[in-house]
């Protein structure tokens, strides 16, 4: 049966809700604890009593640092708004697919702005794709997903040869918009959850598939 959100419950539900709208990312107990001034462990009992009823969804990081793996949780209902965005970039992606590299970039750089950290990764995938292309073109990068790797090695060494094709590009052919795009996707891949870095990997696959037919869009999430 249904969980009733009683007053307190709904009080936790609510600073999830808002700590994810902040940050776009998973919450941990421990930043709700923060922001409710209550103790860890009630935050703790709350969040798995939410999970338990529906209203969150657990996923998981790995934290390298100390070699586990922590839970985080996601608003169910907010949940649909990062599979929209990832959507909605495709989409982006099919109008610009016939422009020039430089103002395709252009046009992201101008999108890419206040996302989370996701969101900001599916720009940066997008954009090293149009790059891409005319180099080494998306077979590359589908051989790469075909190699069945573990999603953060996949979207790190895709990172790596965008750098690498950066580098050698005619620097002023493309200056100044992936610079600094980067070296921030290649921190914030290894710090979203699991689950993300999957459904970067299905939109990157869907991405490159689409770079290189004329197919609609089809978006699976995971």
């Amino acid at each position: 049966g249904v969980m009733e959100l009683t007053e307190r419950k709904r009080e936790f539900l609510a600073a999830v809700e808002e700590l994810y709208r902040e940050t776009g990312q998973p919450v941990h107990y421990e930043d709700v604890a923060k922001r409710l001034e209550v103790s860890k462990w009630t935050a703790y009992d709350m969040i798995r009593d939410l999970t338990r009823g529906g209203f969150l969804r657990a996923q998981y990081q790995r934290l390298p640092s100390v070699g586990r793996s922590r839970m985080i949780v996601v608003p169910v209902s907010m949940e649909q708004e990062w599979q929209q965005n990832l959507v909605g970039i495709l989409e982006i992606m099919q109008e610009l697919k016939d422009k020039n590299p430089k103002t395709s970039l252009e046009i992201l750089s101008q999108k890419i702005g206040k996302q989370s950290k996701g969101v900001f990764c599916a720009y940066v995938i997008v954009m090293s794709l149009i790059v891409l292309r005319s180099a080494i073109g998306s077979v590359k990068v589908l051989e790469l997903l075909a190699g069945g790797l573990c999603p953060q090695v996949v979207l790190a060494t895709l990172g790596g040869m965008m750098l690498g094709h950066y580098l050698k590009a005619k620097p002023d052919e493309l200056k100044g918009t992936l610079d600094s795009y980067l070296p921030k996707y290649q921190q914030y891949i290894s710090e979203v959850s699991d689950e993300e870095q999957k459904q970067l990997v299905v939109f990157l696959e869907q991405a490159a598939r689409q770079l290189s037919t004329n197919s609609g869009i089809v978006f699976k999430g995971g």
